[in-house]
């Protein structure tokens, strides 16, 4: 336990006595520890130094306890005339020092309890004596800040930073506690008029955020979860630092020093120390997986726990045993971003040859001429440093490569990277000012892709001809609601009579439908889909346009056919057939006049392939594909032919197996085992690959 780096320890057992440690580092193995008095029901907060804060089951009596020196500290009851609960709680500082406040907020009322430590825990052995918790009622203070009335439903959370108190409200706006008195029951706030990016509303379960704070900078660690809810499948994550000197929120998209490891009930940062944590890494655990997710290269990553002893019910937290042993005088491990040009660059963890020979831009702008094929141009700009200047050739801008399989297109910011799966290769293309460069990639078809943007914007665009075409804009979201996702999709391209389709999920489960033409013009049609219809509810993947109508794969294998006509009305048509299989993912693709879903279990413990059948309202598996391959993610699936002999019969995902590189995993349904490109006949543990989020197989036509 005197090692530098966070175990998550699992309490369990008869009045939860029993902890297994596990480490970040060897995940496959556990510790099992005994602690009778340790007798609690949740952790509140993890310290740095291995001081956590506890509650029994009725939020009235906390202690602190130090599971690395088995040391306890019982604290005051909160008031007998006090029958709330309590949601959240933190430290102004750890407990050995003696300015260390903790402050309760009550889940149902405006109310924060203090208690003042002092010095007594330096020496354990002394006690609280006559000290109780102070009661402070915050409704005064909160309308006079901020003129709003609804901001005092819910508790503040209260988080400490640098020294300063700063408090999270209802609506997610943030506040400084300018001054907390205690002894008069009183505190002073000041909106800073700021609030976190993509926070939650309370009626959005599907959404959830994290504060963590490090150096004197807040942190929001921001999930998106799949619609399913009790399958907790983690489908988005974002990252903003808040730097307070300047009060502007930046989305952090490379942090090689850092390491941040997130629960619901405490989260926390610090630096990394290679090898034993890696930077860039955000670690949190779920129903005994332990999962990793790579700030830089968007991945997750998920690996079994190694718990036999424990059984539900159990609780998790994280601790940070000791960090005095670390190294501070180590000097930080950053690596240097790759060179990113306004067309391509290919990714290389090599320097370039510095031999000293130079190149005159005209002479590399004439071989570049030579070159008729597009992947070849990307090779070309590897190969030096004066071919990432040039942009590309004419004659390329107007053909279209020839790709050996689908290509991964992934957007990170105003940059996207393109992996070659068949070469494990990966490119950088700049992308152009706005409208693209503040652009969401929603979806992929044949070489174009869907973006959607800001003040309601959608294009589509063409990567490797660089063409550019905008969709009529649209409205504001169905009567000003929040909308809480978006699914597009877009039928075939060039044509004028191209559609394209969005279907908004809002945060009181209504749902509406848009649908638009490009040579409409300047309109989108809109119509609400029947809200909170218990036999249909949309899942987290993209529609699909097949025999004129556009296809949206729901909860249990259910689907909507949605038709677009010509004098601009919208209908709908509802199937529910029986679920064909259990599953926690589910991807639509047509292939060959057909309507084939794709259907994976929780870590891929089953893989399905099913045919819909309309006209008999059900589901009818596959056994083989043929000739065919599927490629399938959550912005896009293809079904195509194999230029590539043994390709076939294959379901490729947007996974990756070890911690670096492009080693793609696909399922083959000839052994129904996964596999790796990189590693021949060699099978892949799912549970062990890094799956690479919000990405799109693009192929063009």
């Amino acid at each position: 336990m005197a090692a530098p780096y966070a175990w998550l320890v699992h309490s369990h057992g008869e009045n939860n006595g029993n902890h297994t440690f596990s480490s970040i580092t060897s995940p496959e193995e556990s510790h099992f520890r005994r602690f009778p008095h340790s007798r609690h029901e949740k952790f509140w907060v993890s310290c740095n130094d291995g001081w956590s804060l506890s509650s029994d089951a009725d939020h009235r009596h906390f202690f602190l306890w130090n599971i690395v020196q088995q040391k306890k500290i019982t604290l005051p009851p909160l008031m007998n005339n006090f029958r709330g609960y309590i949601s959240h709680c933190t430290l102004t500082s750890p407990p050995t020092k003696p300015d260390c406040t903790i402050l309760l907020s009550a889940t149902d009322t405006p109310l924060i309890f203090c208690l003042h430590l002092g010095d007594v825990v330096l020496n354990c052995d002394r006690g609280l004596g006559d000290r109780q918790w102070i009661e402070i009622n915050y409704t005064d203070e909160v309308i006079k800040r901020l003129n709003n009335n609804l901001e005092i439903i819910t508790p503040l959370r209260v988080f400490s930073c640098n020294g300063g108190l700063y408090a999270q409200t209802r609506f997610s706006r943030l506040l400084l506690i300018e001054k907390l008195d205690p002894s008069y029951g009183r505190l002073v706030l000041k909106s800073l008029r700021l609030s976190f990016p993509g926070a939650p509303d309370i009626f959005e379960p599907e959404v959830r955020g994290f504060l963590a704070e490090f150096q004197g900078k807040i942190y929001w660690i921001l999930f998106r979860f799949g619609v399913v809810k009790e399958d907790e499948e983690v489908i988005d994550v974002d990252v903003h630092g808040l730097d307070l000197s300047k009060m502007v929120w930046k989305r952090i998209e490379h942090a090689p020093d850092l390491v941040f490891f997130v629960h619901e009930t405490s989260s926390f940062c610090c630096r990394a120390i290679e090898p034993e944590i890696h930077g860039n890494r955000i670690y949190f655990s779920s129903n005994k997986i332990l999962c990793s997710y790579h700030i830089g290269d968007k991945t997750l990553s998920a690996k079994s726990l190694h718990l036999p002893e424990i059984m539900s019910p159990y609780s998790s937290f994280w601790i940070m045993p000791d960090q005095s042993i670390r190294d501070e005088s180590r000097e930080e491990k950053i690596k240097g971003a790759s060179e990113i040009s306004n067309v391509a660059v290919k990714k290389s963890e090599e320097e370039e040859t510095k031999d000293g020979s130079y190149l005159p831009f005209d002479i590399a702008e004439k071989v570049a001429d030579f070159v008729d094929d597009f992947v070849d141009f990307l090779h070309l700009r590897a190969s030096h440093s004066v071919f990432r200047s040039i942009p590309i050739p004419r004659h390329l801008n107007k053909t279209t490569p020839s790709l050996y399989s689908p290509w991964l297109i992934l957007q990170r910011d105003c940059v996207w990277s393109m992996i070659d799966t068949v070469c494990r290769d990966s490119y950088f293309i700049k992308l152009p000012n706005p409208p693209l460069s503040i652009s969401t990639l929603c979806f992929a078809r044949k070489g174009w892709l869907l973006m959607s943007g800001r003040l309601f914007s959608s294009h589509l665009f063409n990567p490797f001809t660089r063409q550019l075409v905008p969709f009529p804009k649209k409205s504001s979201s169905l009567d000003g609601r929040r909308l809480s996702r978006s699914f597009m999709a877009f039928s075939d391209y060039p044509s004028a009579d191209c559609l394209a389709l969005e279907v908004n999920k809002f945060c009181d489960e209504h749902f509406e439908i848009c649908c638009a033409r490009l040579c409409d013009g300047d309109r989108w049609r809109r119509i609400l889909f029947p809200s909170r219809d218990e036999q249909f509810q949309f899942y987290d993947n993209h529609p699909v346009f097949f025999r004129g109508e556009f296809y949206i794969l729901g909860h249990c294998g259910k689907l909507v056919a949605v038709k677009f006509r010509q004098n601009g009305a919208i209908s709908w048509n509802v199937f529910r057939p029986e679920k064909p299989c259990s599953y926690q993912q589910n991807f639509l693709v047509e292939c060959n006049g057909q309507l084939w879903g794709v259907f994976v279990g929780r870590f891929g413990e089953r893989v399905g392939v099913f045919e819909f059948k309309a006209a008999e309202n059900a589901w009818r598996r596959i056994e083989n594909l043929g000739n065919c391959t599927i490629f399938i993610s959550r912005c896009s699936s293809v079904a195509a032919m194999p230029r590539i002999p043994g390709m076939e019969n294959r379901i490729y995902f947007p996974r990756f197996c070890g911690e670096t590189g492009y080693d793609v995993v696909f399922y083959s349904l000839e052994t129904n085992k996964f596999h790796s490109c990189g590693t021949k006949d060699s099978e892949v543990d799912f549970c062990g690959t890094r799956e690479l989020l919000n990405a799109a197989w693009i192929q063009p036509a």
